[in-house]
């Protein structure tokens, strides 16, 4: 579900940036603060409500607050709502009782304010990162990461119950869609996002669910990337298609090919040799020296004196090279590890003209579920005969259940978009069937 942004959201964003956070760790708090609280500072565990009511206490939000700050609910009960109960409260759902006697005795006893104030919730939250959590406050203070300073939130300062995969990825895209929001243009953030996004891809045993991260797992390297960048290739190894991809994805075929300077990247030897740069930078595509040759590509996120973190396609989880590993992965590397004989392709990002910030949070080319399936309008074909593909492309396939159109015919035209070479296709209903068609060749009526 999207944002809905609000006030709060506001001044929390200008807060946390005037207090020196960058905006990847701003948005990657933010993720996790609107996971436990929607943003709201007078929220209250729901479970807590449930359980005082049990008990014969009926409590909103409101009220619950209102009776913490004219002492109705003491200070001790504020800590322990019921016996040996802990629950939480707030932005962040303060819920150990150290942490929450501490947040109580700043907020009424030092600032004399009510226990569910923005203004002080604020202010109390950067003082215990920067007290209490000096290695998050690290973190969201000085990287541009936004999936790790996420992550870093979440596992150590959060630290709820589930901090699995999923928890994971979908603060992950809270902290995404903060980003797109608020953040200022930037394209290396931009090409990286739509990266984060990708991690947990598993490739494919055949053409089928090329769109979903996890279904129909297989090792014949089939992707949603191959489908997108150059369908001919599909099967082949593809971690520099996935590359390529995520350059697309962010800034539109042209200006991809561009930037790279070829098009597509399929082949590591070809981008190596458009380079002599041996040094990382955030941004830069590595090419990883093997066995005599350039054999596997990765999208550099992060470095450090001491490492390098990339997100790459067809390797696998861990700390060492692994080329056909078969997934989407995020991993950091000691740079003392690599070999010497690693090249970084830094492309030209001042290409970029026209990004915004939403470029953090790509309009997801080939997913479906972003297009609307209820026609907005009707339209009727002229050519002779019109095929329907599964996506936007003549390279996609026909689909099977109504392949062609006949002059004549009516469509729901539900919604459009682009093609690889830029031409406007519609989304259109036939019956109970979706597909696409060429929009050239439909007659709005």
């Amino acid at each position: 579900m999207a944002i809905s942004f609000t006030a709060n959201m506001d001044k929390t964003w200008k807060y946390l940036i005037k207090s020196g956070t960058t905006e990847a760790g701003a948005a990657g708090l933010m993720g996790n603060l609107y996971a436990e609280s929607g943003v709201i500072p007078n929220r209250v565990e729901i479970l807590c409500l449930k359980r005082l009511k049990e008990a014969g206490k009926n409590y909103t939000d409101k009220t619950y607050t209102a009776a913490v700050d004219n002492g109705t609910i003491s200070r001790a009960e504020f800590v322990h709502p019921l016996p040996n109960r802990q629950y939480g409260y707030g932005l962040w759902q303060v819920t150990s009782p150290l942490r929450k006697t501490r947040f109580y005795d700043f907020i009424k006893k030092i600032k004399k304010a009510s226990i569910g104030s923005l203004d002080v919730q604020l202010e109390y939250l950067v003082r215990e990162l920067k007290k209490y959590y000096p290695e998050v406050w690290k973190k969201i203070s000085t990287s541009n990461d936004l999936a790790a300073c996420s992550d870093k939130v979440l596992l150590d300062f959060e630290i709820p119950a589930d901090t699995g995969i999923t928890v994971r990825n979908n603060r992950a895209a809270y902290a995404r869609e903060f980003y797109s929001h608020y953040a200022k243009t930037d394209p290396i953030q931009a090409v990286i996002d739509v990266a984060a996004g990708e991690v947990g891809y598993i490739e494919k045993a055949s053409s089928s669910s090329l769109d979903s991260k996890t279904g129909n797992p297989g090792f014949n390297n089939y992707t949603k990337y191959w489908r997108d960048v150059y369908p001919q290739f599909q099967g082949l190894e593809w971690c520099a298609c996935f590359v390529s991809w995520c350059f697309m994805q962010a800034f539109g075929l042209e200006t991809a090919k561009a930037m790279l300077k070829h098009w597509p990247f399929t082949y590591c030897p070809t981008l190596a040799a458009l380079t002599t740069n041996k040094t990382p930078e955030r941004g830069s595509i590595v090419l990883f020296w093997r066995n005599g040759e350039y054999a596997h590509t990765e999208l550099v996120v992060e470095v450090t004196a001491q490492t390098i973190t990339t997100i790459g396609g067809n390797t696998s989880a861990g700390n060492s090279v692994v080329p056909n590993g078969g997934g989407v992965y995020r991993k950091t590397y000691q740079r003392d590890s690599l070999n010497s004989n690693n090249k970084y392709f830094m492309p030209d990002y001042s290409l970029v003209k026209n990004v915004s910030a939403p470029a953090s949070k790509p309009a997801k080319q080939n997913d479906s579920a972003a297009l609307s399936e209820i026609p907005k309008e009707t339209g009727t074909v002229i050519a002779t005969d019109l095929a329907v593909r599964t996506w936007a492309g003549t390279e996609y396939p026909q689909i099977k259940s109504y392949p062609v159109l006949k002059r004549g015919e009516t469509v729901g035209i539900c919604d459009s978009i682009a093609a690889n070479d830029g031409t406007e296709w519609y989304f259109v209903k036939i019956k109970n069937v979706y597909g696409f068609v060429c929009s050239a060749y439909i007659e709005k009526t």
